[in-house]
């Protein structure tokens, strides 16, 4: 199956990993050079790190450290407030709970994408090219350059603000601004090491093996409200789970597009993305959802996100029940789950 990819993001580059593995001909449409990537931490969870080291996913070459524990202090005073101590997820969760730096992330994932070593046919991966146009009805997208690509399956990878959106639900879905903003900043370890008035947060619970190795330490701050510059937030309202959920939409789809024969014809296409949204569309409706609330105000979302929970399944209201519906959670398996009872409603007939 002929591919099409827009955006070679992390989403974009795992649904191109994916299919490659899978033994589809893949093709990325990225409009920038990436020569200039930026970005700041980044959660790998076990949901995700679990299917990276299928993929061929080296950690250690993307310098990630394990999350070992967890501080929070005043930025007032700097006295630590809160601290915790994480179990080894990996036994937990069949896969660790990684901290990375996004440029990382996103340069072993490109390198697993186009590694000829890799399997399936690397992907092609074409930069400076901007998508202004798609065409739902025949598979193809239209470029800058008013040059015109074709294939059997277009994957919009591009962002919130893709165009995609309105050619498939048509009409546009604008983003809505959530009255909040996150200022984040990397500090370099040895500044920090140096203060005394700050060492001593590295000390104890928080490893400094582990913060040192990456030589820096990533901090945010977050602040909204109406009165922005006078309202902050002591507890993270999401879940951290953005990048994860991007590789669980390129694993899953990757898994439904599994053993086809070309050629495929659009109605099993069809057929098959119809099965992906039964896949995701609970997941991540739900997980969206958690993260408008701080797990410790989940009663505020909970009425919401209870309707995307599986069947039997209450909406999490502590820190374990939290691990184990975001992290506890395999893709590869769900999907195939949903994939056999697809084929089986085929055979039936």
């Amino acid at each position: 199956m002929k591919v099409i990819i827009v955006g070679a993001g992390i989403g974009g580059l795992a649904t191109g990993i994916a299919l490659r593995r899978k033994g589809h001909d893949v093709k990325i449409f990225e409009r920038s050079s990436l020569l200039r990537e930026v970005g700041a931490a980044i959660n790998v969870c076990p949901n995700a790190s679990q299917v990276l080291a299928q993929w061929g996913f080296d950690f250690k070459r993307s310098r990630m450290v394990t999350a070992r524990s967890h501080l929070r202090a005043s930025g007032i005073t700097l006295q630590t407030n809160f601290t915790a101590t994480y179990p080894d997820f990996a036994s937990l969760y069949g896969g660790p709970w990684l901290m990375a730096h996004r440029v990382d992330l996103h340069s072993e994932l490109r390198r697993v994408a186009v590694d000829p070593e890799g399997i399936g046919k690397p992907v092609e991966l074409v930069l400076q090219a901007e998508v202004v146009d798609y065409n739902a009805e025949n598979g193809s997208i239209t470029l800058r350059d008013e040059s015109i690509h074709y294939a059997d399956l277009l994957v919009a990878a591009d962002g919130v603000h893709s165009s995609a959106i309105r050619h498939v639900v048509g009409h546009p879905t604008p983003v809505v601004a959530t009255g909040w903003a996150v200022f984040r900043w990397l500090i370099p370890t040895e500044e920090l090491e140096g203060d005394p008035e700050i060492a001593s947060l590295l000390e104890g619970p928080l490893s400094v093996q582990d913060v040192t190795r990456s030589r820096t330490l990533s901090l945010y701050m977050k602040i909204g409200g109406p009165m922005m510059s006078e309202k902050i937030s002591n507890q993270p309202a999401d879940q951290g789970q953005g990048g994860a959920q991007a590789i669980e939409d390129g694993a899953a789809l990757g898994e439904i597009f599994a053993g086809v024969q070309d050629p495929l014809t659009k109605d099993e296409i069809h057929d098959r993305l119809k099965v992906f949204e039964k896949v995701r569309l609970r997941r991540v409706s739900a997980m969206q959802i958690l993260s408008d609330a701080g797990q410790d105000r989940v009663f505020e979302v909970r009425e919401r996100a209870q309707q995307y929970m599986p069947e039997g399944v209450k909406v999490p209201s502590n820190q374990q029940e939290f691990w184990d519906h975001n992290f506890g959670y395999d893709i590869l398996a769900d999907t195939r789950c949903h994939l056999q009872a697809y084929l089986k409603g085929l055979a039936s007939h």
